[in-house]
């Protein structure tokens, strides 16, 4: 009797064994990308670099990096990082693997300042525009990613670019450049900081434009982004917003930018400069909090390329540190 179940029984686990280990696959597959062996896949990524006027860059050093899942199920972890060199040929073309779900893409030459991308699984990778901006006349820059606290309770702020201070009695700043007003969101009604925050630029003629990145080209409608528009600047973000055609947030890793003008109806001035991003408002208990990131031109000159050694700035305590290179 015995006997004859145990093939039986043994049919049993073999046929359960092969039911386990597909639903395994199945759950496999399904997992978030890069957690399981699925997402340990290669796909060609290629591309030309070129210069501002569209002229292409031989011998750039071209680095993908991304990571590798190791292990299986639940102990699947991106522990094993995998990085790729390749240089542009004589037409400034090169081509190389990279991971099928992020790949990170950084372009280096001397003589230009280097470029990044972040490259995730819904973006095209066989015919990237990567642009290099050479390196001209690199001029000093009032730079800063500012973090500014205050009490709860307020709803008006004025800060100074250029002394890179609020106003008193917040600070010490002189000329209010940037008027930040809000009000703490109300989450009964599904609002959030962005819904209760407004931005300005004080005086005539000055403000801010964003200048809208081509989905084909990855390129800034100026010629490059060291240099300030000649028109169009808003008092407000959300009409430099609409100015551009409605751009927000980011296009393949390309991060917006505003141009800035300042100060054009005071003496000295006008200023020009760059914001990354928009100013971020933290409603937090007890205390407010907003952050941003810019660069001023001290000089006047709209031409906006930085020495990013020699990024001054005027005041500085422990909640500021010097901004990226934009």
């Amino acid at each position: 009797m015995i006997n004859r179940v145990a093939p039986t029984i043994r049919r049993t686990l073999v046929l359960g064994a092969a039911v386990l280990l597909a639903f395994s696959v199945v759950f496999l597959a399904v997992l978030r990308p890069g957690c399981g062996p699925l997402s340990n896949t290669l796909r060609k990524i290629s591309g030309q670099v070129v210069d501002e006027t569209g002229q292409p860059v031989p011998g750039v050093r071209v680095t993908l990096k991304w990571s590798w899942s190791v292990g299986l199920g639940l102990d699947t972890h991106p522990s094993d990082n995998r990085v790729v060199e390749l240089t542009s040929d004589a037409d400034g073309r090169f081509s190389g693997k990279g991971g099928s779900y992020y790949t990170g893409l950084r372009a280096a030459k001397d003589g230009y300042y280097p470029s990044s991308l972040s490259i995730d699984e819904k973006m095209p990778t066989d015919s990237l525009r990567i642009l290099l901006n050479k390196i001209r006349n690199p001029q000093p820059m009032v730079g800063k990613k500012a973090r500014i606290r205050v009490p709860a309770g307020l709803s008006r702020l004025e800060y100074d670019l250029l002394v890179g201070d609020c106003l008193a009695p917040h600070g010490v700043g002189l000329v209010a450049d940037l008027v930040i007003e809000w009000r703490k969101p109300d989450s009964a009604k599904g609002e959030f900081p962005r819904d209760v925050i407004s931005v300005r630029f004080a005086g005539s003629g000055n403000g801010a434009i964003t200048q809208r990145i081509k989905h084909d080209a990855l390129f800034s409608l100026l010629r490059s982004k060291h240099e300030a528009p000649e028109g169009g600047y808003a008092p407000t973000f959300a009409e430099a917003d609409e100015k551009a055609g409605g751009f927000t947030g980011e296009y393949y890793g390309a991060l917006k930018l505003y141009y800035l003008k300042i100060r054009s109806g005071l003496q000295p001035g006008p200023f020009f400069g760059k914001m990354s991003g928009d100013i971020l408002y933290f409603p937090n208990s007890g205390e407010d909090e907003f952050e941003f990131e810019y660069v001023i031109n001290p000089s006047g000159d709209p031409g906006l390329e930085m020495d990013t050694q020699r990024i001054t700035m005027p005041r500085r305590h422990e909640l500021e540190y010097r901004p990226d290179e934009f």
